[in-house]
């Protein structure tokens, strides 16, 4: 508990230093979720006007790993931009594994948290979306609640697993770095 608490407090803390950082993880959850939801069956139901959408759903299976590709790099970014606060806290005393560990709680409070907010964002995103859509056709546009079981679904879990192996690789990696490497 006393963990989760100083996890957190790092989390607040360093809100500021990586703003850009989680509001580009917030981004890419929501892309993310306004493409999956675009491609997602119960969408095209929720048009007025029936379009096909086979060109999109192979141009998902192109996005869905470049948006893996760039959530990996920004972990990994993160975890070089602490090392010498992984550093300072391991000289004060702390064992490295329990550094590894709060920083593994802090990966999975910023995962949460872009999840959380990225999800809102796609909805929406996929909203202007819907709207441009259905004027091309000289549709009358009516807003709706675009929440597809399936595209929040396969966002928590896609997302979730990033965070999760990432976060995993991340307290092997600090397991493993010696003090001096921190430092510099």
């Amino acid at each position: 508990m006393m963990y989760a608490k100083l996890a957190l407090r790092n989390v607040k803390r360093s809100a500021k230093d990586y703003l850009i950082y989680v509001i580009t993880l917030i981004l890419s959850v929501g892309l993310f979720y306004e493409f999956m939801s675009i491609a997602s069956p119960y969408y095209n139901e929720s048009l007025p006007v029936k379009i096909n959408l086979e060109i999109l759903n192979k141009a998902m299976r192109i996005a869905v790993p470049i948006v893996a590709l760039l959530v990996v790099f920004l972990i990994s970014y993160v975890l070089r931009r602490k090392q010498k606060e992984f550093a300072v806290q391991t000289i004060i005393g702390m064992e490295q594994r329990t550094v590894a560990f709060i920083f593994f709680v802090e990966t999975m409070i910023m995962g949460a948290i872009s999840i959380i907010f990225g999800i809102l964002l796609g909805i929406g995103l996929s909203q202007i979306v819907g709207y441009i859509v259905v004027q091309s056709f000289g549709v009358e546009w009516q807003p709706y609640l675009s929440l597809f079981p399936d595209t929040i679904l396969f966002t928590l879990l896609f997302f979730g697993a990033i965070f999760i192996v990432m976060g995993i690789r991340n307290i092997r990696t600090v397991r493993q770095l010696k003090i001096i490497d921190m430092l510099h």
